[in-house]
């Protein structure tokens, strides 16, 4: 309907509008519709403008080069004002920079295209240069005044008072009238200009965009009905008048939005602002920790800001009005800062002086608008104060536990060392005994029973040593130091005490040693320990006819001894656990073989005091293989 009007104001083929509404009413046809319906609004939209071009008596190609103009104008326009959310918007100023850019660029297109065709189709006088930019400058000055009404939202608050917002646009119309009222004067124009920038500042964006359209319809028609404006002076010369009131109407819209984009910007700047601000003062009053702002004003301090938390940790220094009292701890903690140039300074409070006990740390800065500004932070030590206490308290009940151990511990290796002593007296006399009767003459029942008494003696003597041993030692405790020890004689010597057992069960035992010296660094005793224990686990859990070898290789400055039987092994899940002690394998209790379960743990403590290691290996179906590793003696070249 606006199309038909403003076409219909100037018909016939010789003709172009002096206004064009249908512009910016196809830029807001594309903002205002989804993304898929587009293509069919603006086929829509370019029928009705060629129908309308028809009917006021437009040649066919004119026809269709004003709707091709228009169309291509709106699509310019929005492709420079519709964001990547396919949302519009024109709040910032970035966001105004770009929709100018594109109504003017779009503008020149449809001058370009509506132009080229009037000038060389239809034959219009003037040139081509005047032809094209009197269609440029109302078609920007439509969308510049029409498309912002949907490109900006409307506030939800509303600025101004209500008294303004009244009065304003009263003011505005007058102003509008006086300038371009019949007869008026071109140096009156300006008299919108203020009004609309007041608008601009003070009220919201929607509010100075529906001024500027409602002072654009009433320019233009006051304008069109009086056949007259301030600027018919310009009518010899090259831009026609009518088209000098569009342009005024663009700049005086294209510098509201700028103003109206600028105050935005400046508005939610100051809202972020003042949202920070708060966060951070919500954060500094509901801190924990005290903290206080002092501003040094010659020889006096005053408070800018101080939370709760810095009144009550330091309530003796501030009086009620939340003042720092004048010689108080704190003021002459601030001279003792000033006057040591320090850039912070620590005291801990914590005497009859302070109710509680604080940390106090004043730093100095300098500030443009305060001058010099002393930041305090205070800690509440309270709970620092309480964690030393309780942690106190712990360690002093720890001592008490072990202490009470320690006695417990030194009261049972008493103990045991008493009953070994008591029980190795009569072990050992009953041994002694058993000896002379295995010299006498006996009958063969009686030779036997005097070797099962030797035997069981024997073995209560070996748990009695274990057990005794195991009493009297510590982890790096050494009945000596190491020197240098014959490996090969000290296994003979072992093989030797076990030369009883090893017969009675038939054991093959294979000795790859030899007679030759075989030097390792170790303590002697500790050493035939660790062979004895080793080779007696071997000949119990060997079956009867089984076999026992003994081999050796030296790899560096290392000696490894590797003692493989041919019981049952150990169980894979028993392995890590054969050294601790007491531990007994479920194979050996099941087998009721006797033993105390400290002797594996006695020899990795002696192997481990002489810098050795020892390795047991078993799939627990096949045989046990034990290595012993020891350091070799190093021999001169």
């Amino acid at each position: 309907m606006l199309g038909f009007v403003a076409a219909n104001d100037q018909p016939g083929p010789n003709s172009v509008s002096a206004w064009w509404p249908s512009a910016g009413l196809g830029v807001v046809s594309v903002y205002v519709v989804a993304k898929r319906w587009r293509l069919i609004v603006v086929s829509l939209l370019a029928a009705s403008i060629v129908g309308i071009a028809l009917s006021a008596g437009r040649p066919l190609l004119m026809a269709l080069a004003i709707g091709t103009g228009i169309i291509v104008e709106a699509l310019i326009v929005s492709r420079f004002t519709v964001h990547v959310d396919d949302k519009p918007r024109l709040t910032t100023m970035r966001e105004v920079m770009r929709f100018v850019s594109g109504l003017l660029l779009g503008a020149l297109v449809a001058g370009l295209i509506v132009g080229s065709t009037f000038k060389y189709y239809v034959g219009a006088s003037g040139t081509y240069a005047d032809i094209v930019l009197n269609i440029v400058i109302p078609h920007a000055a439509s969308i510049a005044v029409i498309a912002p009404v949907a490109l900006i939202a409307r506030m939800k608050t509303r600025s101004g008072t209500p008294l303004a917002r009244i009065l304003h646009p009263i003011l505005l119309t007058i102003a509008a009238l006086v300038s371009f009222a019949p007869g008026g004067f071109a140096q009156l124009t300006f008299l919108p200009v203020p009004l609309l920038a007041w608008a601009a500042f003070t009220f919201s964006m929607w509010f100075a965009v529906i001024e500027l359209l409602l002072v654009s319809l009433l320019v233009v028609g006051v304008t069109a009905i009086s056949d007259s404006s301030p600027f018919s002076w310009l009518q010899a010369m090259w831009l026609d008048p009518t088209s000098v009131v569009q342009l005024y109407i663009l700049v005086l819209t294209v510098t509201t939005l700028m103003i109206a984009a600028a105050r935005n910007e400046r508005q939610k700047l100051e809202e972020e602002h003042m949202a920070t601000a708060m966060m951070l003062h919500d954060g500094f009053e509901q801190s924990a920790n005290g903290f206080a702002l002092i501003q040094q004003d010659a020889a006096s301090f005053r408070v800018l800001d101080v939370n709760s938390a810095a009144l009550s940790l330091l309530g003796c220094c501030f009086d009620d009005e939340g003042e720092i009292i004048e010689d108080s701890r704190l003021t002459r903690l601030f001279s003792m800062q000033l006057a040591a140039r320090e850039g912070a300074m620590t005291e801990v409070w914590d005497d009859a002086d302070s109710p509680t006990p604080v940390s106090v740390t004043v730093s100095r800065n300098t500030n443009s608008t305060f001058g010099q500004i002393l930041l305090v932070a205070v800690v509440d030590l309270r709970a620092v104060r309480a964690a030393e206490a309780a942690l106190a308290l712990q360690i002093e009940r720890e001592k008490a536990v072990v202490e009470k151990l320690t006695a417990l511990s030194q009261r049972q290796d008493d103990f045991v060392s008493s009953v070994t002593h008591e029980l190795r007296t009569p072990i050992t006399a009953v041994m002694g005994f058993a000896e002379e009767l295995d010299e006498t003459a006996l009958d063969t029942e009686q030779r036997e029973y005097v070797t099962i008494i030797q035997r069981n003696s024997a073995r209560l003597l070996s748990v009695i040593e274990d057990v005794l041993t195991f009493s009297r030692r510590e982890p790096g405790m050494s009945d000596g130091t190491c020197a240098d020890v014959d490996l090969a004689d000290s296994l003979a010597a072992t093989l030797d005490d076990l030369r009883h057992g090893i017969r009675d069960k038939e054991i093959v035992v294979t000795n790859s040693l030899g007679d030759d010296p075989l030097l390792v660094r170790a303590i002697s005793n500790d050493l035939s320990r660790v062979l004895i224990n080793l080779a007696t686990n071997a000949v119990k859990f060997t079956p009867i006819g089984g076999s026992i070898d003994f081999s050796y290789s030296t790899t560096g400055d290392r000696v490894a001894l590797t003692m493989v039987d041919s019981g049952p092994g150990i169980a894979p899940d028993d392995l890590d656990k054969v050294f601790d002690r007491f531990y007994r394998s479920s194979r050996a209790t099941h087998d009721g073989i006797q033993g105390t379960g400290l002797g594996l743990s006695i020899v990795q403590d002696l192997v481990t005091n002489m810098q050795g290691t020892i390795v047991l290996e078993s799939d627990g179906q096949s045989g046990t293989t034990a290595v012993l590793t020891l350091p070799a003696v190093e021999t001169s070249s």
